[in-house]
């Protein structure tokens, strides 16, 4: 019996939901339904929403992100020559890294039924969960089946939606002509027998793997790798619960196929922060979410705010740090935007936990969450305040978001956070925030320790 995908009301049935929000998921599961159609006109074949949905989910994310551009024209799908030769080489690098994935893939596969892939710290998931596959990046030199290309290219131009159009144009080859071939690479070991338990998916490879297994009876559990899951209402959580048998989370439960787990993700950063010492080198580390162009014009005037009225003498070193989206070249352009003498621009690529530790306090600015960094930080008990913006916050964590803000970790103006950074004692405050029952509370729902 295939399971039931749940509506979006249906997950949040207890929630009020923002008819943006709601306008957002459904315009995606829109896409995800003619890609399910797409996909099965090209490969002959009636396969399930949901092993569709496992493979094309980040494509359809991505393409959506650029769906103005993409509804404009007709675009190549061939890159351009730079893109698609850093492209290759950051793909080749991963390849000759994980050469012995398939390898260690069937074994596990022919030894175990508990399967676990996407997890950061290994020793521990292996002991708790399962055994771990790795991400895998095959060369593939052969062709494939042309023919199916040519199917794909024939069905685009039957679109007169040039969204639409583009989008099954620029299939990836995983997806297309090297399907058939990725499929078949992966024996089917008692199926009906195996559990996969899954915090991220980055290889299209593993994705046709999991959806393979799925669709012959595995049962499969996506795990929360992020903060934010259920402190607000996440587009993420919903997509990956509506594909899953269970969602584990780092504590929490809003929809009955939740299961209240263990903050897994935390703990590594816990073992990784335990390891420096904490000699204070800087007084407040800024770290952003992934800032493009048009997000600088908005956290500009924030951060200037921010260094001409901090309190330079009590707060003299300051480092900025941008997220890490990759990892080759750095990434201090993201924060070009800043210039200030008091203020060093991290790479991206220095450990957060080290960051963390040499630092007083840690100072978050984020649209609709504080970021993941921010619940590491609360995992460890290491002073932080956020400013929240447009927080669409859950039933559960209203009255922690109350908390946090009456408590001023939580600031809603850049003034407030800077008054409060400015006057506080950060020792003496901080100090009675984790003892408060409140915060003991947020942290066993939220961020539940190992």
């Amino acid at each position: 019996m295939e399971k039931k995908i749940l509506t979006i009301d249906e997950f949040y049935k207890s929630e009020i939901l923002t008819p943006a929000f709601v306008e957002n998921i459904r315009e995606f599961e829109e896409v995800v339904y003619e890609m399910v159609k797409v996909m099965n006109h090209i490969h002959n074949t009636n396969r399930s929403y949901r092993f569709w949905k496992l493979i094309v989910i980040d494509f359809v994310n991505y393409k959506l992100q650029r769906k103005k551009e993409l509804s404009e024209k007709v675009v190549s799908s061939s890159q351009g020559f730079k893109t698609a030769a850093v492209q290759n080489l950051i793909y080749s690098v991963k390849s000759f890294q994980n050469r012995k994935s398939l390898e260690t893939i069937k074994h596990v596969l022919e030894n175990y039924d508990n399967i676990a892939h996407g997890f950061h710290d290994a020793e521990l998931i292996e002991k708790e969960i399962g055994k771990l596959i790795p991400s895998y990046f095959p060369i593939i030199l052969q062709k494939g089946d042309v023919s199916k290309r040519e199917r794909a290219n024939k069905l685009a131009e039957t679109y007169s939606n040039n969204f639409y159009k583009n989008i099954i144009l620029q299939l990836p080859k995983a997806f297309v002509e090297h399907f058939d071939y990725i499929y078949n690479l992966y024996p089917l070991v008692n199926p009906e027998k195996k559990a996969f338990h899954v915090s991220f998916i980055v290889s299209e490879y593993v994705k046709i793997l999991v959806a393979k297994y799925v669709e012959h009876g595995a049962k499969l559990l996506f795990y929360q790798h992020g903060g934010g899951g259920g402190e607000i209402k996440d587009r993420s959580i919903f997509h990956d619960s509506s594909v899953s048998d269970n969602y584990v989370t780092w504590g929490w439960k809003i929809d009955p196929n939740q299961i209240p787990g263990k903050a897994y993700r935390c703990h590594g950063f816990r073992k990784r922060f335990e390891s420096y010492d904490n000699e204070v080198l800087y007084d407040c580390t800024l770290a952003f979410n992934l800032i493009g162009e048009s997000d600088k014009k908005f956290f500009k005037p924030i951060t200037d705010y921010f260094l001409t009225n901090i309190d330079l003498k009590k707060y003299p070193r300051i480092l900025g740090r941008p997220r890490p989206v990759r990892k080759l070249g750095s990434l201090k352009s993201q924060l070009d935007f800043i210039q200030h003498p008091n203020v060093s621009i991290d790479s991206g690529k220095t450990d957060m936990a080290y960051i963390i530790a040499h630092s007083k306090i840690l100072v978050t600015f984020k649209w609709v969450w504080p970021q993941t960094v921010f619940t590491e930080s609360a995992y460890v008990d290491h002073p932080a305040v956020a400013m929240v913006i447009d927080l669409d916050c859950s039933t559960v964590f209203k009255p922690y978001y109350d908390f946090f803000l009456e408590q001023k970790v939580f600031h809603d103006t850049i003034e407030s956070l800077v008054e409060h950074l400015n006057t506080v004692n950060i020792d003496d405050w901080w100090g009675k925030i984790i003892q408060h029952p409140m915060y003991q509370a947020y942290k066993n729902e939220f961020l539940r320790q190992v």
